[in-house]
């Protein structure tokens, strides 16, 4: 089938996948050239220029319009679909959408014939249409949309929160950027199944949070610091046999796990409350979804 979806190597996988995209056929059928034969005869300008001509116009053209373009007349259609160049460019725009696959969702070497990565040449105007037959990708379609109402919307609350603009905003940019990197060293750390080091890291951690939550000016240097410290204690540290924690141990942790809940809780009230003193206007600058509605 035209729109059969490009065979991946076994894995779990649903009909509304977002990952299984249509087969890239890598070359026009000649059925889809016959559509085109015994064109009516024009003299306007695109039918006529040069190709070079033609591929400088097409390239400054969004997706949609290059659809367009393709269906103006039997002439065009058979130029378009038979120009290397001009499938490229569909190719390129379709990149910049929903419709293409990133880079880490390629599947292993050697790339499955068909597979619509970045770098393929085929029948890219055909792709384009069977994007949309797939309840797979549908599917990938309502992510992009979601995925892109998120950005619009981290926009609107991180600006009005200080993040974006405002006179704390690099230091509050620094402050989130250690909590993410702090969970993710937590992770590392309980991973390694030292749980005497897990304590300390953690309770460290609680120390500095509250250290800088007291102070009358919430700056993060503490916590900061501490990442440092923990990372340096982590670093060099060999995964040991899991096994269950002593009694003792394990109500330590329960104890600094508690804690942690609560310093969290303080740190998300005073990082994400608006401050009536510096509270920038929100400028919502968003785009919007980058899908190709207008094909």
């Amino acid at each position: 089938m035209d729109d059969e979806a490009v065979q991946h190597p076994p894995r779990l996988r649903t009909d509304d996948s977002p990952n299984l995209f249509p087969r890239l056929h890598t070359e026009v059928k000649q059925e889809r050239k016959d559509l085109c034969n015994n064109p009516i005869s024009s003299e306007d300008y695109l039918s006529k220029s040069p190709d070079l001509v033609f591929l400088g116009i097409s390239s400054f053209l969004p997706i949609g319009d290059l659809y367009n373009l393709a269906s103006l007349n039997k002439s065009l259609r058979r130029r378009c679909l038979t120009t290397t160049s001009f499938q490229l460019l569909v190719r390129d725009r379709l990149s910049e959408t929903w419709a293409v696959a990133f880079p880490s969702e390629y599947p292993p070497s050697p790339m499955p014939e068909g597979f619509p990565h970045r770098g393929a040449a085929g029948d890219w105007l055909l792709y384009g249409h069977h994007v949309f037959k797939s309840h797979s990708m549908r599917n990938r379609r309502r992510i992009f949309n979601i995925i892109s109402q998120m950005q619009k919307q981290y926009t609107i609350k991180a600006t009005e929160a200080g993040y974006l603009e405002g006179p704390n905003s690099e230091t509050m940019q620094d402050n989130l950027r250690a909590m993410v990197e702090y969970q993710l060293l937590l992770r590392q750390t309980s991973m390694l199944h030292i749980y005497g080091l897990f304590l300390t890291v953690l309770e460290k951690f609680n120390d500095a949070w509250w250290k800088d939550l007291g102070s009358p000016k919430f700056m993060g240097g503490n916590v900061q610091k501490a990442l440092i410290e923990a990372r340096e204690m982590v670093q060099g540290r060999v995964a040991q046999p899991r096994r269950r924690p002593g009694r003792a141990v394990l109500e330590k942790l329960e104890i600094a796990v508690r804690e942690n809940q609560r310093v969290a809780m303080a740190a998300k009230k005073v990082q994400f409350k608006p401050r009536r003193d510096d509270k920038p206007k929100v400028k919502d600058g968003s785009e919007g979804d980058p899908s190709f509605d207008q094909i």
